[in-house]
């Protein structure tokens, strides 16, 4: 037999196996040859560059956004989905559960937000049992907030799905004075999960752009005039993390007296060891890179878009 005759075996015999998916046991009836000769020309093939396998990774331009963002901003991580405007919480939310899968660990003080995105990655979280964790609100609730998005809800998911213990914290995250807000603080109750703040592991947190703000998703709402929602811009602010409103350096930014807010500070926020951020969205573009700045945010999660514009930002400066 010449090479010739040798060379075109080989390449039966791999077109038989690549490209017809035929079984081994199938192509050595076919060639009249042993199961073992087809391995030993499958594996001459591969060898001699006769197959050239390839492997096309659709995440391959997600990794090297993330990089490139982590590279900009010393993010400790980022986590880049497609930008899917119709379901893009949902993407956000199983990439976070799958990401955090793998961060909780036992005996955690993990401290949560509000929001559908947090909905979203509490629900479809898998990971081992962390006995011992302990998972927290980080900010009181709001009235006028369906049930499935409240912070209590959230943090009684996430415990159940972690098989942890969650506390409960029965206080509205916004009050319209100093006084109040110090009095509900100072409650047994209340303080008891306050206390966990400055101790928290984890802590998993939404934003809301300006748009989120304006539309009535967190006011006006009794304590925030429509004249004063409408000033917003002009005081700064790009974004909200567990209801304090942020410049775009990612300081806080008072907006009214009669807004106090019974929930974890900025300063706490970035004393957290880890802070997971998942949200996404071309309306939350400024309000995310802002509180990149501030520091806040040590792991982003978010979508192809929002990155990329991002990037650009600050690559332009």
């Amino acid at each position: 037999m010449t090479i010739r005759d040798d060379i075109k075996k080989i390449v039966a015999v791999a077109e038989y196996y690549y490209l017809q998916k035929l079984s081994k046991s199938e192509i050595s009836k076919i060639m009249r040859i042993s199961r073992q000769s087809v391995t030993n020309l499958l594996q001459i093939a591969n060898d001699d560059g006769i197959v050239d396998i390839k492997i096309i990774n659709p995440l391959a331009s997600e990794r090297h956004l993330a990089n490139k963002l982590i590279e900009l901003t010393g993010l400790r991580d980022v986590v880049v989905v497609q930008s899917n405007p119709i379901q893009i919480k949902r993407n956000i939310g199983l990439a976070g559960a799958v990401y955090l899968g793998d961060l909780i660990k036992p005996s955690q003080v993990i401290g949560v937000g509000w929001g559908k995105t947090l909905v979203e990655t509490v629900t479809n979280i898998k990971c081992n049992d962390s006995p011992g964790s302990i998972v927290v609100p980080i900010m009181g609730g709001l009235g006028r907030v369906e049930y499935e998005l409240q912070v209590n809800r959230i943090s009684n998911l996430l415990a159940n799905n972690i098989k942890g213990n969650s506390l409960q914290l029965f206080a509205p995250g916004v009050v319209g004075s100093r006084q109040v807000a110090e009095s509900i603080m100072t409650t047994n109750d209340v303080l008891e999960v306050i206390n966990y703040w400055d101790k928290l592991d984890l802590a998993l947190i939404g934003l809301g752009g300006l748009n989120n703000i304006s539309s009535g998703d967190i006011a006006p709402n009794g304590h925030m005039s429509f004249e004063e929602v409408e000033n917003l811009n002009k005081l700064g602010v790009v974004g909200d993390v567990c209801l304090r409103f942020y410049n775009r350096s990612g300081e806080n930014v008072k907006v009214t007296d009669k807004w106090y807010v019974i929930g974890i500070t900025l300063e706490q926020l970035q004393k957290v060891p880890t802070v997971v951020c998942l949200a996404g969205g071309a309306e939350k573009v400024d309000a995310i890179q802002a509180a990149i700045k501030g520091g806040f945010i040590d792991i982003l999660i978010s979508d192809e878009l929002v990155v990329q514009q991002i990037i650009a930002n600050l690559s332009n400066k």
